[in-house]
């Protein structure tokens, strides 16, 4: 049975986004879970988002408690 690991994490953005930046957001974080072998949600409301992964542990999961969020939200 593979072992699972799952991250929530909660930001907010410094200003708000065009609908465009929040599509290459989405499609960053697309990319880089794909990449390490994860699936997730990202949600967004009014500048804020929520983001939960999970996958099989691995050398890439496991840095993610480390590095934060798979994707870049210009959090504060």
């Amino acid at each position: 049975m593979t072992e699972l690991k799952a991250l929530v994490y909660v930001s907010s953005a410094t200003e708000l986004l065009s609908d465009q930046a929040l599509d290459e957001l989405l499609q960053g974080a697309r990319s880089t879970n794909e990449r390490i072998g994860v699936t997730g949600v990202l949600l967004h409301c009014e500048g804020n988002f929520m983001q939960y992964v999970e996958g099989p542990r691995s050398p890439s999961t496991d840095c993610m408690n480390e590095s934060g969020p798979t994707t870049d939200t210009t959090a504060s």
